[in-house]
């Protein structure tokens, strides 16, 4: 088994430093002898190995326009909520909308107050992102043992990915999970290891992105974008999007304008 790595990241790009062909060869899920060749057949030029990875590999390698720099979107994503208000339902329990898994999803949590609380977890605008962080939660929720998925990766091997440590919150018991078309990728880990665990799954079929991608950067303002593989959920019967056991009825929801036991119309 190997533990998670902050190097991969669920159906999204996460751009990792250093344009250079020796960072960018170390980085390379590649066996030494592929490694060896492009090493003489490039000369340590970075954009020389990945023209050649691409026409080798065409599947597992792509390149593609870096977007540009932009400091003032990267703030906007490090200030962004990870939660939505959280509400009380009718049975009592706690309606979580969690949107994102942003750098400050720990500290929300905390604050939310959720500690032994049976919660619905609504994934529904969760597009997915830090899988590291999927797993720390579903870590702290399930127990580590339970919190795993299996990439298939590339090169027809396969790897057991899990959090190097729960998540530092206090522990809730999720007992059902909202999803629609835009839960995907991270999110739909998170909600498919929740099922598989007994929560019920209610809303709209789910995205159903499965694959894992690095990107690390080239020069004259590209980058390599590379398929690691797609991930297996352990116990889900089927691949593809996750779908619910019902409407939002099923999971003791209503539609309509949010508020006290309602979780508002989506699609």
């Amino acid at each position: 088994m190997r533990s998670w790595t902050a190097a991969l990241v669920l159906g999204a790009a996460l751009v990792l430093p250093g344009t250079g062909a020796a960072a960018l060869l170390a980085r390379l899920p590649l066996d030494e002898a592929e490694r060896t060749f492009l090493r003489a057949r490039c000369d340590g030029e970075a954009l020389c190995i990945a023209r050649v990875l691409v026409r080798r590999h065409p599947r597992r390698f792509r390149i593609e326009p870096a977007p540009p720099y932009d400091t003032d979107r990267i703030r906007w994503v490090v200030h962004v909520p990870s939660l939505g208000p959280v509400r009380r339902l009718a049975d009592g329990r706690l309606l979580v909308p969690l949107r994102r898994f942003g750098r400050t999803l720990w500290r929300e949590l905390k604050a939310a107050d959720l500690a032994g609380r049976r919660v619905v977890l609504d994934l529904r605008d969760n597009g997915g992102g830090d899988l590291r962080r999927a797993l720390e939660l579903a870590a702290r929720l399930l127990g580590p043992a339970r919190a795993r998925v299996v990439l298939h990766r590339s090169d027809a091997g396969r790897t057991v990915l899990s959090a190097d440590r729960p998540a530092p919150i206090p522990a809730f018991r999720v007992t059902a999970v909202l999803i629609s078309g835009r839960t995907a990728s991270s999110a739909e880990v998170l909600a498919a290891l929740l099922r598989v665990a007994g929560a019920r799954l209610c809303g709209r079929p789910s995205f159903g992105k499965d694959r894992l991608e690095m990107v690390l950067p080239l020069p004259e303002g590209l980058r390599l974008r590379v398929a690691l593989g797609r991930l297996v959920v352990p116990g889900r019967p089927r691949p593809g999007p996750l779908v619910p056991d019902g409407p939002l009825a099923a999971c003791g929801l209503v539609p309509g304008p949010p508020g006290e036991g309602g979780a508002g119309d989506h699609p």
